[in-house]
């Protein structure tokens, strides 16, 4: 996650004991509880009903996480049994040529994995985030390639994603030249409140994403995940501001112009993360490579002798690099496509994990 390995190293490694301390101590119930309060915080006179779907959403995420247990297996043996039943199921289901040859091969790679128990039943970690990350970026790239029909049809920028431009404000102009209209127009009145108040929000929204595309990408996509009822809310400003958020859902729809490729390294980049960072087991590198390069056999780097060289398995960086929609996109990388700290929305960051951990804190001794 880009705003956590930018952030304070010393402010991290607190706010990871504090959860560290909520997981062991099953406190899940308090997290949106510091939310909660962290927001009043930084605006005392925020009404619930905006609070309450905030909040709402992170507990629906807590209720997802705490169904999961994950385990070391007893045994080697024990986690091919499972894996064998995997493997049946899935083949009788779908007995694709390719889908056996990356089965066949996961067979050998799960005496890495671990078990993962949801709702009493067992799968295996490492193949359960495997085929939540495909079928993620299985989704995006459909919107991908939706989108690009469209793009070949009309020569006109109507998104992000697909601009034919590299410099912020030049990819925004095909919004920002319609409020132009707006602003020169003698019938627009300063009272109007309705039309203006639109606008203005709209106009504001597309300036700060021009300063900061990727935080603004990032929080358009979030606003449109949480369920809001407009007829609950009294403030006409966030009522538009919502609104706006949902007009710009398809348009400012990622932070930088997206290529196909993009999305579909950044699937192959996450098994590649998932064996090195977040279930390491001793994997070899080599064994790590022949099993990417299976995969995406099925991708268009089905000619690709090796998608990742050995060496940038074994010492690459992973980064977050861009946002198509709700999805963070990943790749080893350096610096050139690093996305660029913004120092006023990382301080956000650090004060939200500060006053999380505090709270936590104070609540578990």
């Amino acid at each position: 996650m880009y705003e956590l390995e930018l952030a304070n190293e010393e402010v991290k490694l607190i706010f990871f004991k504090a959860m560290a301390k909520v997981i062991k101590h099953k406190k899940e119930p308090l997290l949106p509880y510091a939310i909660k309060e962290h927001i009043r915080n930084i605006n005392p006179n925020i009404p619930i009903y905006i609070i309450r779907p905030i909040v709402s959403r992170a507990i629906e995420k807590l209720k997802t996480f705490s169904k999961m247990k994950i385990e070391n297996f007893k045994s080697e043996e024990e986690a091919q049994n499972l894996c064998k039943k995997m493997i049946n199921d899935l083949l009788d289901s779908n007995p694709n040529k390719e889908f056996e040859d990356i089965l066949t091969m996961y067979y050998d790679l799960c005496k890495y994995d671990k078990k993962i128990i949801i709702d009493n039943k067992e799968y295996l970690f490492n193949w359960f985030y495997i085929m939540a990350q495909w079928e993620l970026h299985y989704e995006a790239d459909q919107k991908w390639l939706k989108l690009n029909k469209v793009r070949k049809k009309n020569e006109q920028n109507f998104n992000i994603s697909h601009n034919n431009q590299t410099v912020p404000e030049k990819q925004t102009k095909f919004l920002s030249s319609a409020y132009k209209v707006h602003e020169i127009n003698p019938l627009m009145k300063e009272n109007d409140i309705l039309i203006n108040g639109e606008i203005q929000i709209e106009t504001e929204l597309i300036k700060d994403f021009e300063i900061d595309s990727y935080t603004f990408a990032r929080t358009i996509s979030e606003m449109n995940n949480i369920v809001f009822k407009l007829d609950k809310i009294n403030s006409e400003e966030f009522t538009n501001y919502i609104k706006a958020n949902k007009r710009f859902e398809h348009s400012l729809n990622s932070d930088t112009p997206i290529e196909r490729k993009d999305i579909v390294s950044s699937f192959l980049t996450q098994i590649a993360h998932l064996y090195k960072n977040i279930n390491p087991s001793g994997i070899k590198m080599t064994e790590l490579q022949k099993f990417i390069n299976t995969i995406a056999k099925t991708t268009i780097y089905k000619d690709e002798k090796n998608v990742f060289p050995i060496e940038k398995l074994r010492d690459g960086t992973i980064r977050e690099i861009q946002m198509f929609y709700d999805l963070r996109l990943i790749e080893f990388t350096d610096n050139r496509r690093k996305i660029k700290k913004n120092e006023e929305n990382m301080k956000a960051m650090e004060d939200y994990m500060k006053f999380v951990s505090s709270y936590i804190n104070k609540h578990i001794p």
